[in-house]
């Protein structure tokens, strides 16, 4: 099996990051990959690590915007930090104050996106930063590993009967 790139989500539906190696621990996803994410004020999560499915928080699904929005995740300082049109916010991921600070900004940089889940839905302000660096958001809970290819790309257009 050849890989060709690896990349990490530090916040679920932002701009990826190229990774050189990516860590798999037995019965998790990968480290550092969609390791936090904006649920909406009034998602109410689940499990352990708090959990939210993509329907109750801000992601691809119903932010399109979101992907041009840069995020970073330092393990060993326990910083995330995002960057919108040149800003860069950060937050001390053990800092609750910290973590508002962020929540409450990037509520603004929604609010502000031509299309968002906020916009005459005050239910769901503030946004909430989730996830402590170990928490997995994807789309099929907390242990799922996403994996694609050209090969997988061909072989699904080649079933399809597309090009």
């Amino acid at each position: 099996m050849h890989i060709a790139a690896c990349y990490t989500y530090p916040v679920k539906g932002m701009t990826t990051h190229s990774k050189a190696s990516l860590e798999l621990r037995p019965g998790e996803s990968v480290v550092g990959d969609r390791a936090f994410i904006f649920a909406f004020g009034n998602a109410e999560p689940s499990g352990s690590v708090g959990w939210v499915s993509k329907r109750h928080s801000v992601t691809m699904l119903n932010t399109p915007y979101l992907a041009w929005i840069e995020s970073g995740w330092d393990p060993e300082a326990r910083v995330l930090s995002v960057t919108v049109k040149g800003q860069t916010r950060s937050a001390e991921v053990d800092d609750q104050a910290s973590r508002m600070e962020l929540s409450d900004w990037m509520t603004d940089v929604v609010l502000g996106l031509p299309e968002n889940p906020l916009r005459g839905r005050p239910e769901r302000e503030p946004l909430r930063l989730l996830g402590n660096g170990e928490a997995r958001f994807t789309d099929r809970g907390p242990t799922q590993i996403s994996l694609g290819g050209l090969s997988s790309l061909a072989d699904l257009s080649e079933k399809a009967g597309v090009d």
